[in-house]
């Protein structure tokens, strides 16, 4: 672990897809207050690139994709963090999740005539009815109630799977707040008794030679619990206390450091972290460890997906199938794994304990 550098020393890595842990302060009040930062690029663009997604979905899941590596960054675990949302807008689910190895995935099951009224109506909320502003503007409007306007009623729900021996771990919360990261910091008040700040940027920036693709950046602080004055008197066991009362200084302080990050410098592909990190929070004395590699990866295989379709009955399997094949579809990726019923017949059932993951989306063969 070192102090973060400006422009002076070389970053301790690369500017892209990474996630980095950091401290604030010296002493023995230097873990009072733990950060992470989050930058994402080509793990970003190809995680939601391929899919085709308008520009308020993939900026939607790209969101949900960096809370993702945030949250399931601060948990001590072996297996897959996931953050699903269900609406009844647009937007009817979203799934992002990463493994404890860094690899992220994340889809997005949408209404495009929903999707057209929710514009349609962000629009005339800005004065603007014929959508005359430039799209980028549009989108941003559209982004900066995105839980209104595309997700409408419904859950958030964390997930923390460590395979079938190990109890799942699960927090629900109702959608409440105009994105998804004021929906997290709701849930971290009413559910988990947790005192924590994030801060996120998502947008389609242009690269070299004009080529635009994905991007995000993210950073998250939190009191620790052993520095908060407070948590024995809320009688929190959380891993992560509530906090800080609000004459807690050092607190106030590095949430409004963090807070003046701006969408341009969490976005910046020639600002490595620990230089970002020192320029937000040199005067606090900011400690960062060395980055943790993110990458876009689906865990999907031809034989997850046969121990799938084993798992269902022979009846099932045949209703599926079309012309004797059943195609299953990975919603992550868009692989496509083909299979004949009779070759499925012809196969042991699956084990009781498989298969981990739910069935991806199965169709018949075109």
């Amino acid at each position: 672990m070192t102090k973060a550098s400006d422009a002076t020393t070389p970053p301790l890595g690369g500017t892209d897809d990474l996630l980095q842990v950091f401290q604030l302060g010296s002493g023995p009040a230097r873990d009072a207050v733990r950060g992470r930062i989050v930058r994402l690029g080509p793990a970003l663009d190809q995680a939601i690139g391929g899919h085709g997604y308008p520009a308020p979905i993939a900026g939607l899941l790209g969101e949900a994709l960096t809370l993702a590596v945030l949250l399931g960054g601060m948990l001590k675990y072996e297996g897959v963090f996931t953050l699903q949302l269900k609406g009844s807008g647009a937007v009817r689910l979203l799934v992002a999740d990463m493994t404890s190895a860094g690899a992220v995935r994340g889809y997005a099951q949408f209404d495009g005539a929903l999707l057209d009224a929710a514009m349609a109506a962000s629009d005339a909320a800005a004065g603007d009815p014929d959508g005359t502003r430039p799209s980028g503007k549009r989108v941003a409007a559209l982004m900066r109630e995105s839980v209104p306007r595309l997700l409408g009623q419904g859950y958030l729900a964390f997930t923390v799977d460590q395979g079938v021996h190990a109890q799942r771990y699960q927090g629900i919360v109702d959608l409440r707040g105009p994105t998804l990261t004021e929906c997290v910091h709701h849930y971290f008040a009413q559910s988990e008794q947790m005192r924590a700040r994030l801060k996120i940027a998502v947008g389609a920036v242009q690269g070299p030679g004009g080529v635009s693709g994905w991007r995000a950046g993210g950073i998250m602080i939190q009191r620790m619990p052993d520095a908060d004055p407070n948590a024995a008197a809320r009688g929190s066991t959380a891993a992560v206390a509530v906090g800080p009362s609000e004459d807690d200084a050092a607190w106030t302080h590095a949430r409004a450091l963090m807070e003046s990050a701006t969408d341009a410098e969490l976005l910046d592909p020639g600002l490595a972290s620990d230089r970002l990190l020192w320029r937000l929070f040199h005067a606090e004395e900011v400690h960062a460890h060395p980055p943790q590699p993110v990458r876009a990866q689906c865990r999907c295989s031809r034989e997850r997906v046969r121990l799938v379709l084993l798992s269902l009955s022979p009846d099932s399997r045949d209703e599926l199938a079309e012309d004797g094949i059943l195609a299953v579809t990975c919603e992550f990726c868009g692989a496509r794994y083909p299979f004949s019923t009779a070759e499925l017949a012809a196969q042991p059932d699956a084990p009781p304990d498989a298969p981990p993951d739910p069935p991806p989306d199965a169709r018949g063969a075109p």
